[in-house]
């Protein structure tokens, strides 16, 4: 029964992983056939992400920031963390490390105390860990991508039928 579940799971897993490639590869098809409606939608997805985030800090303020209960960080993963690192990847990843960092640097400049309150308060998380990985993904998505994109277009010559 074991080896059914583990089974399963890598199953999962590996639709997933390839679900994910095949919607970068159409992403970034869309981006080099029309950049400027990839950008629309994906613009809209940001900000639908960054309103439910607001609307469940709004609605459940009270519960949102314990860590402690397992259902709630379960939460705080699902909503605030996933979607961020799916829809900016690969530089989600980076983004994230950059946002670590510039978190213990600030804790370090603010103090413990300032640093347990800060991270208690909406806007420094939406700054550090929303806003932060969403400039980097635009930038990779509309300018980097791109950019590479009319790079590699340069150096392999376009096939001709014969």
């Amino acid at each position: 029964m074991d080896l059914l579940i583990i089974l399963t799971y890598w199953l999962f897993m590996f639709l997933l992983i390839l679900g994910v490639l095949v919607f970068v590869a159409y992403f970034v098809g869309v981006v080099r056939r029309k950049p400027n409606s990839a950008r629309a939608i994906w613009i809209t997805i940001c900000l639908v992400h960054l309103i439910a985030i607001l609307a469940l800090e709004y609605y459940h303020s009270d519960i949102a920031r314990n860590i402690d209960e397992p259902r709630i960080m379960e939460q705080s993963v699902w909503l605030y963390n996933f979607p961020t690192l799916l829809y900016c990847f690969p530089s989600s990843v980076l983004s994230w490390a950059l946002g670590a960092g510039l978190d213990r640097l600030l804790c370090s400049i603010a103090g413990p105390k300032a640093c347990d309150s800060m991270m208690d308060s909406m806007p420094e998380f939406v700054a550090i860990w929303w806003l932060l990985p969403v400039t980097i993904g635009y930038l990779q998505w509309f300018k980097l991508v791109p950019w590479l994109l009319e790079k590699l277009e340069k150096r392999t010559p376009a096939m001709s039928p014969s």
